[in-house]
């Protein structure tokens, strides 16, 4: 295998041309109410160019994500279901796991597209909301475009140090 000492000056053209100057990623935070944050990366420039956030029902998610297929990655935050939060869950009424069910929605459309997806925390929100600039409240309610953002913005910063 070549070293970088070896090769050509075209061989090194050729791959830097390979390598995208631009990437697009999205956060999502699942739930009965989603949201999500789409942004527009530049590797050249190391930062954020762009960034939209929306919210998406239920019961559109699935055609929704469809139409995101030319992102390079996907983060989604985790269903955890912690002990202390199991009664009141259970007593909610929603014991068929919907968010649960739409991480793995998310998990087999990147597989089935070849997208890179990766599997967020909730703990992991704090920090991404200090990334994003935005007011971390713990607990808050009806922020899911935001918890979106910070799933995001952490992802930049892990994968691309920006």
């Amino acid at each position: 295998m070549p070293t970088d000492e070896s090769k050509s000056p075209s061989q090194s053209i050729v791959e830097d041309l390979a390598k995208p100057t631009e990437i697009t990623a999205l956060g999502i935070d699942p739930g009965k109410i989603s949201g999500w944050c789409l942004g527009v990366v530049s590797l050249k420039e190391r930062k954020v160019l762009k960034v939209t956030m929306g919210q998406v029902p239920i019961e559109t998610f699935s055609t929704w994500l469809s139409s995101y297929k030319n992102c390079e990655w996907i983060t989604v935050e985790d269903f955890i279901l912690r002990d202390g939060k199991k009664t009141e869950f259970l007593n909610q009424g929603w014991h068929q796991l919907e968010t649960a069910k739409l991480v793995g929605r998310v998990e087999q459309f990147c597989f089935e597209q070849g997208i890179k997806c990766r599997v967020a925390q909730p703990a992991e929100k704090p920090y991404g909301y200090k990334l994003a600039q935005l007011p971390y409240i713990p607990g808050k309610k009806g922020t899911h475009a935001f918890d979106a953002a910070a799933h995001f913005y952490n992802l930049i910063r892990r994968v691309y140090q920006i």
